[in-house]
């Protein structure tokens, strides 16, 4: 055997040995697609499953959301009283931005009561956050384009929670705050 047929045969056995290698690399690409087959059934049912909790949690919130905000409205009687508002006059009404402040055509549900010198608008909430300081801002915005110069425009947050520095956000956006409670929040702006 010269060496020609050497350097033949050492080719050959490298390649047998990487024919191995490529049949088990072919068998763990197998299992792979075999596991992300069952993963993604997997996701699938918990995306079912996320659907009908959100379903199930949407319609319960839908039934129960007037309730309890008749129930946290019920709780600050005292401290809405002392700003001149009576929580059996608080109706929920539309506001409909005919201008375009935000969108046009778009209605927004809000809880109010309008009387002689204000409008006061409410988001009453279990614990209030930066939702609930822009829904007020929009509307507030929305009824000023309506009501330039008539009525002043007032805005109430009434929660069982807030964090310190939602409180400190509504309170320079000139909110009045009604909450049972402040919660120290530990948050680091990035």
């Amino acid at each position: 055997m010269d060496k020609t047929d050497e350097h033949i045969a050492k080719i050959e056995e490298h390649i047998e040995a990487l024919q191995v290698r490529m049949d088990k690399t072919d068998e763990h690409i197998a299992k792979i697609e075999e596991h992300m087959d069952k993963t993604w059934e997997i996701l699938k049912d918990l995306k079912r499953s996320d659907t009908q909790l959100r379903s199930i949690m949407g319609s319960f919130t839908n039934r129960s959301g007037k309730w309890i905000e008749n129930t946290i409205l019920g709780v600050y009687k005292t401290a809405l009283k002392n700003h001149n508002i009576t929580i059996n006059k608080i109706r929920k009404a539309y506001i409909t931005d005919t201008e375009g402040v935000i969108l046009k055509g778009k209605r927004f549900e809000t809880d109010m009561v309008e009387d002689n010198n204000f409008i006061n608008l409410f988001e009453i909430k279990n614990f209030a956050d930066e939702g609930a300081i822009e829904q007020l801002s929009i509307r507030q915005k929305i009824l000023e384009s309506k009501h330039r110069d008539s009525k002043k425009i007032r805005l109430f947050i009434v929660s069982n929670f807030i964090t310190d520095k939602y409180l400190d956000v509504a309170r320079e956006e000139g909110i009045t705050v009604i909450s049972g409670n402040i919660v120290k929040e530990d948050y680091a702006e990035l």
